[in-house]
């Protein structure tokens, strides 16, 4: 569990394992009592398929570059405590393009809390809207106006 201020409110943020391969978080503003908890992350490969501990990076020392900010954390057992990994992710919403003729653009890589790489085709321009997922993966959000996008442009969502 993590406490967090934001302006005079507190809210306690609570991660949740199954010594499996998900996560679930929850949001209080007592630490009493918590809604149910939500999906917030699946493994992404076998690698990473027994996920025993969360933790919340949350801050990032000043000059230095962000690792894992806003991230979970998670150890994979093996028999031998000194083989654990330890894995990171950043916690994001998921933006996918989605083309007019049903082609679905999903983001390759993060490059940090806020930023997604998208690949789209080389030959030519693509037309479609780009949808916003909760965290989760999940929860639509939003989408945008139509769009025409090309390999090599930035775009930003507001």
């Amino acid at each position: 569990m993590k406490k967090f201020r934001v302006g005079a409110a507190t809210y306690y943020l609570m991660g949740l394992h199954e010594n499996a391969t998900r996560l679930w978080q929850t949001v209080s503003t007592n630490g009493l009592a918590f809604p149910a908890a939500r999906p917030l992350l699946t493994n992404l490969t076998a690698a990473d398929s027994f996920i025993v501990a969360l933790g919340w990076v949350t801050r990032v020392p000043r000059n230095r570059q962000p690792q894992a900010a806003r991230g979970s954390l998670r150890c994979r057992p093996v028999s031998a405590l000194n083989q654990n990994s330890l894995y990171a992710r950043w916690l994001q919403k998921r933006v996918v393009f989605a083309a007019n003729d049903g082609t679905r653009f999903v983001g390759t890589k993060a490059i940090g809390p806020e930023r997604q790489l998208l690949a789209f085709p080389t030959s030519g321009p693509v037309t479609g809207r780009f949808e916003v997922y909760a965290e989760d993966g999940l929860t639509p959000l939003g989408a945008s106006t139509l769009q025409t996008v090309s390999g090599g442009q930035t775009f930003r969502l507001q």
